[in-house]
């Protein structure tokens, strides 16, 4: 079994900008209290792909997110870009910037 990722932990407010940023919308995040259970930092440690397999990362955190965000914006995925939509709408900010 092994771990794949880049390597380095992303705080969760960083991944909150960066999807508000692509979707186009200017909204804080609302904070609930703690569950139990809840992991507060975590990294995949990717040194024994990386031996075993050659394993390196071909794209940053922030690059791989982006193609992933566009690709469900440029499929035929209409319950995603509903989503996006209905977000949007409920705070009163314009649609996603078209790509």
């Amino acid at each position: 079994i092994f771990n794949v990722g880049t390597g380095r932990f992303i705080r969760i407010n960083r991944l909150w900008e960066m999807i508000s940023h692509m979707a186009g919308l200017d909204i804080e995040p609302e904070y609930k209290p703690p569950r139990s259970g809840d992991i507060i930092e975590s990294v995949a440690d990717i040194a024994c792909a990386g031996k075993t397999l050659g394993f390196e990362p071909d794209y940053s955190f922030e690059k791989g997110l982006e193609i992933t965000f566009n690709y469900y914006l440029t499929t035929n995925n209409h319950e995603f870009k509903n989503k996006i939509n209905v977000t949007a709408n409920e705070h009163e900010y314009t649609r996603i910037k078209k790509q």
